[in-house]
């Protein structure tokens, strides 16, 4: 292997550590901010969406889906308990 080859690798992971450690403490430190409120620079935005719409994809392979979506008893009790998990929600935050 020529000689450059290890002097590129090490001067790569040394790069990688310098940008690692400027990112952890910007993050740190609360440089950049993250509120709501506040529109995101496009690459924040588009990774918070990829982590988003992957952690969901990964953990929606195992679900199945019943076939009775529509019927109306299924959806009559489905509000029934989601005004009851509501109320409760409201109850504690009072």
């Amino acid at each position: 292997m020529p000689r450059w080859s290890a002097n590129r690798r090490w001067g790569l992971l040394i790069g990688a550590l310098v940008l690692i450690g400027a990112v952890s403490l910007a993050i740190y430190a609360g440089l950049y901010n993250i509120a709501a409120d506040v529109p995101h620079i496009q690459p924040l935005y588009w990774l918070i969406e990829t982590v988003r719409n992957q952690s969901v994809a990964v953990r929606a392979r195992d679900v199945i889906v019943p076939n009775d979506l529509d019927d109306t008893n299924r959806i009559s009790r489905g509000a029934g308990q989601y005004a009851e998990m509501c109320r409760v929600v409201i109850l504690r935050l009072a």
